[in-house]
């Protein structure tokens, strides 16, 4: 099944049984049962599915989502596909590469277990602690 997040009321006709779409989807909820995420790259979506252990491809061409694609492919995690609006065979051919290519998988869990040993709570305490003295 593909699941778009669509944020227009606008609908979009001529879709597959298998595409559902939605104005808004809860990433917390969906992200334990997918195998790759396609996204604009956005620093929230991106941040969430690394931190699930999900490859992605990534098509951002504005604002910071250039600059969080680049270091999606640098990382090994996913693909960039460097266009703001990229052809569906360009997306076809990314998604083909993921899921075909082991090392996109093996390098997300790598970086999600790397996020996983962080605790950020733990470390702004810390931080305070040590620049207040305490």
């Amino acid at each position: 099944m593909l699941l778009i997040a669509v944020p227009v009321k606008e609908e979009i006709k001529n879709l597959s049984a298998n595409v559902k779409t939605a104005e808004f989807i809860p990433f917390a909820n969906l992200l334990p049962f997918i195998d790759l995420m396609i996204t604009n790259g956005g620093f929230g979506a991106t941040h969430m599915a690394l931190a699930h252990g999900i490859p992605l491809v990534c098509s951002g061409g504005n604002e910071d989502k250039m600059e969080i694609a680049a270091r999606v492919a640098y990382s090994g995690c996913g693909i960039n596909i460097k266009k703001l609006r990229p052809t569906p065979d360009k997306i076809q051919k990314a998604v083909q590469e993921v899921f075909n290519n082991p090392s996109y998988k093996e390098n997300t869990k790598r970086l999600q277990k790397e996020i996983r040993s962080y605790h950020p709570l733990e470390q702004i305490e810390k931080e305070i602690n040590e620049l207040t003295g305490l």
